[in-house]
């Protein structure tokens, strides 16, 4: 008589268990490597969809007032503060509305820090955007009409203190010409 091996249906091997966890592990490894640093890369996305929101909405602000100016009204000036950090120079700016009712008033504040604010006459100071490191504003001397705005802005995408969790916008200067709407 034949002996024959019966094959038993009592489940998988040592070694097939032990290749099915390795592989489990490493599929593990992986999917944990992504998930740990996706955070980081939606908090950055955030701040950065933020700062460029901001600085957007502050420029087309400012320049939607002074294209309804009155030219020969503009100032650019650089008030004293008794700041601890001294301001940028050329970061304040005053004008007219077109009909010569308003005062425009367009300034970088240290309170809070790093503020653009934009003020109506007999009005509360308006904030147009924070976290604003740099603010400019500088007239053409051929066509007093001209003005440039520049704003920089930055913010850390996390609280590590780093200078590669900043994130620094620096919007392509606006030329207006003040009066351009009536």
């Amino acid at each position: 008589m034949i002996k024959q091996r019966v094959r038993s249906n009592r489940g998988f091997s040592m070694v097939e268990m032990v290749i099915v966890v390795a592989i489990m592990g490493g599929i593990a490894v992986m999917i944990a490597g992504f998930i740990g640093k996706a955070p980081s890369f939606i908090q950055r996305y955030y701040v950065r969809r933020q700062l460029t929101t901001e600085s957007r909405i502050a420029t087309d602000t400012i320049t939607k007032l002074l294209r309804h100016g009155r030219p020969g009204t503009v100032i650019v000036s650089t008030p004293d503060t008794t700041a601890i950090a001294p301001p940028p120079p050329n970061h304040y700016i005053t004008f007219q509305s077109a009909d010569g009712t308003i005062n425009y008033d367009i300034y970088w504040s240290t309170s809070p820090l790093n503020t653009l604010y934009m003020q109506e006459t007999g009005r509360m100071p308006r904030k147009l955007a924070s976290n604003v490191v740099g603010l400019s504003f500088a007239m053409d001397p051929r066509d007093p009409a001209l003005v440039t705005v520049s704003i920089n802005m930055e913010a850390a995408s996390d609280a590590s203190g780093r200078n590669d969790s900043l994130y620094k916008i620096a919007p392509i200067n606006q030329t207006v010409r003040v009066g351009s709407t009536p």
